[in-house]
């Protein structure tokens, strides 16, 4: 015959376990925070490679743009050193190739800090599971 456990050991058997669950959530939503960063980030060394070849095209030059989901419209580059960036509010301004790449190295950045506390609060979660694993454990009598 085996031992059941005390009415209290099931209740903090039960409370532990929900501990679990909820760091298992977190843990799944900071997984995603990280696959939208890194999605990100591809973006940004994306848009500035094409922006390169922008800058480095003659004016006046046919090209095709995306106008959305997949869509391209041929266009004519009359001005390859200059581009326009929405600074909020429906606001553009012109920046240089040099500035626009600044801009996107310090987007980079923050987002490569970003990525290093989710992966910080991944491993502290992961510690944390582990401990409650093995009170669990220990509470079983395994």
């Amino acid at each position: 015959m085996t031992k059941q456990p005390k009415p209290q050991n099931e209740q903090e058997l039960q409370q532990m376990y929900m501990q679990l669950q909820q760091i298992d959530a977190q843990i799944s939503e900071i997984d995603k925070e990280l696959r939208l960063i890194e999605q990100k980030r591809v973006e940004f060394l994306k848009l500035s490679e094409d922006l390169e070849k922008i800058n480095d095209s003659k004016a006046n030059s046919n090209s095709f743009s995306n106008v959305g989901a997949g869509i391209f419209a041929e266009t004519k580059l009359t001005n390859t050193k200059e581009f326009m960036i929405n600074v909020g509010a429906n606001t553009y301004v012109k920046k240089s190739l040099r500035e626009v790449q600044a801009l996107l190295n310090t987007q980079s950045a923050e987002l490569e800090k970003a990525e290093v506390q989710l992966q910080q609060n991944m491993q502290m979660l992961n510690m944390q599971a582990q401990i409650i694993q093995a009170e669990m454990q220990k509470s079983l009598g395994m």
